[in-house]
């Protein structure tokens, strides 16, 4: 179910309205019995449900697969009062609604709190249009498609768009946890409905908060979870505790674990490690291959897709999603979120020990906070300002691989306008906490979700994330270092509390177990003719260049020697060769 909806902002817009003259997109719904109008404000809305209450009509429209908040009874979320202006609190999980309330003139449009859900604005100026999806929006032949440049290249540095902005020029995208506000006579605005940082949560666990953050994080699971479910396991801590709870607090029997595996190669696989998950568990343990062929076929599927997916990750979910759906699942449980909320990035410990050493060496005498001071050079807050995960251009290849004037382009602003805000919301967050409020607001719905979800939905199949609860998302936000990162044998590990939770229902191997990032083999996939050569070509033939945005030449340098899988790539150049497939694929 999709949402859609249209606001005429002029007096003309409404005339056409009473006259019937409207027309709609042709992407929208056609059936007029299907749409609400109110013609004295010029609102129109598909699918719309009258809520009364004290006298009170609103209309509103509910998608998505919205859950209850904790201590609300199951079923609960369809009785939430949409017109509260906290009705935010009143739910979790996936949805977005629009909300109209006659007594107050007021129109909202709000998202979930992590981004599962969309919600597309265009601004035609007599009329705002707004829908779940992005293609009815821009298919329609009123809209000049024109690229947005500036959020092209924050997805070439960041592989995810402005924040609120999409890649399409004057197509705009509310952010996760926000809504958009409007009353007559007042310009529509974007205002925050949830964060993850809390004052009342904590920077250290002692054994008490320890066991009430694991009493959360598993009532988090098992609203989540049904028996029917699948799971996706990877034989991480994150994938294996969500098995380990749903089989210890419901049952196992009939539950089926997923695992990818990389073939054609010698390829470092978690297949082992996801056996033995499964295995303590008792779960059904599937292990999907994914041959040359396989990886094909999905990234053909992934670079025609309504949004660019800048995670190559998405090619082995789009594979594992497929296999899922043919076995007739249609739920399904993910790990997603665990490491952006408890820690699991070397790139949080990196921005963490170079803005605790500015910190340590910052005059006291100044009066004024080290972090909140980068704020006054952007040309530093670029170099010092956690920026999120990945970074697929670096200042080098900005400058070298772009023409002027976006060779020169600084992405600082964005950074410090977010923290900002973060020091607002919270004057005393420490970095931690913004960090990871940073990955919440843009890296998870901007970058992981936005691709994934669009995968999994394309099959028929709901996926729910543990990790992405609300209440969850605040207790361990609040987190400091010492609860994240510990040094053991000389190395670092990460996702400390996590695993001290984890101890109690996994086995000592998945705790202990070496990090490593087993990522789908993309460079051997694009030095494999059949599967790289026409993605590369589709690439260097791409309109994209003839915007002056990339040099052409600077790409072709990156390509020598990628059709050997033996010849020297650096990880950094094959980041920058997907970016540009991808990007350039979506372009045409």
């Amino acid at each position: 179910m999709s949402l859609y909806g249209i606001l005429a902002r002029t007096e003309a817009a409404r005339a056409e309205l009473r006259e019937g003259r409207w027309r709609l997109p042709p992407g929208f719904v056609q059936d007029p019995a299907r749409w609400w109008c109110d013609v004295s404000v010029g609102l129109l809305l598909c699918d719309a449900s009258t809520r009364h209450q004290e006298g009170e009509c609103s209309v509103s429209v509910l998608i998505g697969d919205a859950l209850p908040a904790a201590g609300m009874e199951l079923g609960a979320a369809d009785r939430v009062d949409l017109r509260a202006a906290d009705a935010v609190h009143g739910l979790r999980g996936a949805f977005a609604c629009a909300n109209w309330e006659p007594s107050r003139r007021r129109l909202t449009l709000q998202r979930d709190h992590f981004g599962q859900r969309e919600i597309f604005v265009r601004d035609d100026g007599d009329r705002l249009l707004f829908c779940s999806e992005l293609p009815p929006l821009l298919d329609d032949p009123h809209y000049v498609r024109r690229l947005d440049l500036e959020s092209a290249v924050h997805f070439l540095l960041f592989g995810r768009p402005v924040l609120g902005r999409t890649l399409a020029a004057g197509v705009a995208s509310i952010p996760a946890g926000h809504a958009l506000v409007w009353s007559p006579g007042c310009a529509p605005i974007v205002q925050r409905r949830y964060t993850p940082l809390a004052g009342e949560a904590r920077k250290v666990a002692d054994p008490a908060w320890r066991a009430h953050i694991a009493a959360v994080l598993d009532e988090a699971i098992l609203a989540r979870d049904d028996d029917n479910a699948a799971l996706l396991l990877s034989g991480g801590v994150d994938s294996s505790y969500i098995a380990a709870t749903c089989a210890s607090m419901r049952r196992a029997g009939g539950r089926t674990a997923y695992t990818i595996e990389f073939v054609d190669g010698d390829i470092e696989n978690e297949t082992p490690y996801a056996a033995l998950a499964a295995s303590a568990a008792g779960l059904r343990h599937v292990v999907v291959p994914m041959t040359h062929t396989d990886a094909a076929r999905s990234l053909d599927q992934i670079l025609a897709a309504a949004h660019p997916c800048s995670a190559w990750a998405a090619a082995t979910h789009h594979h594992l999603c497929t296999r899922i759906a043919a076995d007739g699942h249609r739920r399904l449980l993910s790990g997603l979120g665990a490491d952006e909320i408890f820690g699991g990035y070397s790139q949080y410990l990196q921005a963490y020990r170079r803005l605790r050493k500015r910190a340590l060496s910052w005059p006291d005498a100044l009066g004024v906070d080290a972090f909140d001071a980068l704020g006054w050079e952007p040309a530093l807050a670029a170099e010092r300002m956690f920026a999120g995960v990945p970074r697929f251009f670096d200042a080098k290849a900005r400058r070298e691989g772009l023409h002027p004037p976006f060779a020169r382009w600084n992405h600082a602003p964005h950074l410090i306008a977010f923290y900002r805000e973060c020091r607002a919301i919270k004057p005393d967050a420490h970095l931690f906490e913004m960090m990871v409020a940073h990955e919440c607001q843009h890296r998870v719905p901007d970058l992981l979700l936005r691709g994934f979800e669009q995968i999994a939905l394309a099959e028929g199949i709901v996926t729910r994330y543990p990790f992405l609860d609300p209440e969850l998302g605040r207790l361990a936000c609040a987190l400091g270092a010492s609860e994240r990162f510990w040094l053991s044998g000389g190395r670092w590990k990460n996702k400390r509390l996590l695993r001290r939770i984890a101890l109690d229902r996994l086995p000592t191997e998945l705790i202990t177990r070496r990090p490593v990032s087993y990522n789908a083999p993309i460079r051997r996939w694009l030095a494999d003719p059949a599967v790289g050569g026409p993605i590369l070509e589709a690439t260097r033939s791409s309109a994209f260049w003839e915007l002056s945005l990339v040099r052409r030449e600077w790409f072709e340098r990156l390509l020598v020697g990628i059709g050997d899988a033996d010849a020297v790539c650096s990880p950094l150049a094959i980041e920058q060769i997907w970016i540009l497939i991808v990007l350039c694929a979506w372009y045409d």
